[in-house]
């Protein structure tokens, strides 16, 4: 029997109305990306790595998704992580709260999570995943995004 070791995730994309009614709940797969991959590889080769998932971006482009992919093809906007937290064995929620106030009048095309020695700066840091996620924002509404990452056994 071999056994392995699996990286996936899942997101949670929610979108409410000012009064906090639920406007839109949508589920979607990230890709991960080959960068992310081998920050896991190198890790293990003892190479001192910052995992620590930082910041959401958001762009305009809706250009298919490239496991090579490093940056977005249209970066416009990026927030920092609002709460992570460890919810089960090998698993972390990683939270990001756009607020009303947020990317407003923007369409959103394409979200991406960035860790390393990410910053503020536009596609600064080690790109993560990366989703195409539809989205004209307007300030009459908020999005929640969960992003939940799990490492486990696969048999």
């Amino acid at each position: 029997m071999k056994e392995k070791i699996g990286l996936s995730n899942q997101i949670k994309i929610t979108v409410r109305n000012l009064d906090g009614s639920v406007k839109e709940v949508k589920i979607l797969k990230n890709q991960i990306k080959n960068g992310w991959l081998n920050a896991f590889r190198d890790a293990m080769l003892g190479v001192d790595i910052d995992f620590e998932v930082k910041y959401l971006s958001w762009g305009s482009s809706n250009v298919v998704n490239d496991r090579a992919q490093t940056q977005l093809g249209a970066e416009f906007g990026r927030k920092q992580v609002t709460s992570r937290s460890a919810t089960e064995t090998g698993e972390i929620l990683t939270t990001v709260y756009i607020s009303p106030q947020e990317a407003v009048e923007e369409t959103i095309e394409e979200l991406a999570w960035w860790a390393g020695d990410a910053t503020d700066t536009p596609n600064s840091g080690l790109m993560i995943g990366r989703i195409l996620y539809h989205r004209d924002k307007t300030n009459l509404e908020s999005i929640e995004i969960e992003r939940t990452d799990t490492i486990s056994e696969v048999i």
